[in-house]
C-alpha cells in the first residue's frame, strides 16, 4: 500500500469509529467536548504523528542485526550464513537461528 492509501484508510477508520470513541471517552469523563473538537480539527496532523512514530518503531525493530541476519537466512537462495568465531558471533548465530527457524541455517564460525 502507498502512503496515500494508508492515510486514506486511517482517515476513513477515524471517521467511522472516531465519533463512537469520542462519545465513549466523553461519557467516561476522560475527555472534554473541547478535547474532542481539538482532535477532530487536527486529525490529519495527529494521524501523521502516529504514522511517523509507528514507522520509527517498526524501523528500530526490523533493522536490528538479528532480524536482518534471520531475514537473509530465510531466503530460499541462501544456503547458510556463518558468523565470525567470537562470543558475539556465536550469540548472533544463536539468536538469528532461532528467529529464522527452520527456514534458514545460521551457524557460528569455528
Amino acid at each position: 500500500m502507498t502512503r496515500d492509501q494508508i492515510t486514506n484508510l486511517l482517515r476513513s477508520l477515524l471517521s467511522a469509529f472516531g465519533g463512537i470513541a469520542g462519545g465513549w471517552f466523553l461519557a467516561k469523563g476522560w475527555l472534554t467536548a473541547q478535547d474532542i473538537s481539538f482532535i477532530a480539527a487536527n486529525s490529519g496532523a495527529i494521524l501523521g504523528l502516529l504514522a511517523t512514530l509507528g514507522a520509527a518503531v517498526w524501523g528500530a525493530i526490523s533493522h536490528r542485526q538479528v532480524n536482518m541476519v534471520a531475514t537473509v537466512a530465510a531466503m530460499p537462495e541462501v544456503k547458510k550464513i556463518e558468523t565470525v568465531p567470537t562470543v558475539a558471533g556465536a550469540a548472533l548465530a544463536d539468536a538469528a537461528g532461532a528467529a529464522a527457524g527452520a527456514a534458514g541455517t545460521v551457524t557460528a564460525g569455528s
